[in-house]
């Protein structure tokens, strides 16, 4: 799974605010922490694996429906095979797996399962 992205919101006071005012706070964040959405989450989690993210999120969203990087969280050995075959270069494959949390261990486990079955 992907790791959680996570925003924080600072506090405008030091004293606890009561249950309202934390409603409040959680509505509607402050102005000067800007919060990721998870779109962006997606592309910057493509980016940092090298991956074109224009490309790759058209292709997650034609081929598996994914748009957000929580969505991409769930994602799956069988549905890295769905996006294998859109792959441009040979080294996009092992870079698609570490953005899916894919290791080699759960392909070949996978594959001797599909053989025994």
């Amino acid at each position: 799974a992907l790791p959680i992205f996570r925003s924080t919101i600072r506090r405008q006071s030091t004293a606890s605010p009561s249950a309202g005012e934390m409603s409040a706070e959680m509505d509607s964040p402050s102005d000067d922490v800007p919060l990721e959405s998870g779109n962006q989450q997606l592309e910057k989690k493509l980016r940092g694996e090298g991956l074109n993210p224009a490309y790759w999120l058209t292709k997650l969203k034609e081929t598996l429906g994914v748009t957000d990087a929580q969505a991409a969280q769930h994602l799956s050995y069988e549905d890295y095979l769905k996006l294998e075959p859109h792959v441009q270069h040979v080294w996009e494959r092992q870079a698609l797996k570490k953005l899916l949390c894919i290791s080699d261990s759960d392909v070949t486990v996978k594959k001797w399962q599909d053989r025994k079955s």
